[in-house]
């Protein structure tokens, strides 16, 4: 959310999202269009799931995708605790040329029930001071940036 509210001074930008919340957040911005994706609502996450929202990716391309993720092994890759949204974060991936995911500290070292996708795909990681040195180190060595926010 707040990535999405850091957006709205943004000028000739195309979002497409899947999460009612940031879609609430841009709509009626002046310079961005807003595209948001079908799906069946997830409640209290207030996000769009399911085959309608893959199929509706099926017809999009994204420079970038930022993505929100439940855990980050360094040996397993991305993972979430909720099976069902790895089919709509799949989807939003291969939409994307280039993947930032946007994780605090404490996502780090976690394991979840639902493997998303590895970390061959992530081109950029943003987290919090509290990531350990030698994570940064890893994704470093690995090809990935890191922002240290």
């Amino acid at each position: 959310m707040e990535f999405a509210r850091r957006l709205v001074d943004r000028r000739d930008l195309t979002v497409i999202t899947n999460s009612l919340d940031v879609a609430q957040v841009l709509v009626d911005r002046d310079g961005i269009q807003l595209v948001v994706l079908g799906g069946v609502v997830r409640p209290r996450m207030h996000s769009l799931l399911d085959h309608l929202t893959e199929q509706a990716c099926r017809e999009l391309r994204a420079d970038t995708l930022f993505l929100g993720i439940g855990a980050i092994s360094l040996e397993r890759g991305l993972m979430n605790d909720y099976m069902p949204e790895i089919v709509t974060d799949r989807a939003v991936r291969s939409i994307a040329r280039t993947v930032v995911v946007m994780a605090d500290s404490s996502k780090f070292d976690h394991v979840a029930p639902a493997f998303v996708f590895g970390l061959d795909q992530v081109d950029v990681v943003v987290t919090g001071s509290g990531v350990r040195p030698e994570v940064v180190a890893d994704l470093a060595a690995r090809q990935i940036r890191v922002i240290v926010a």
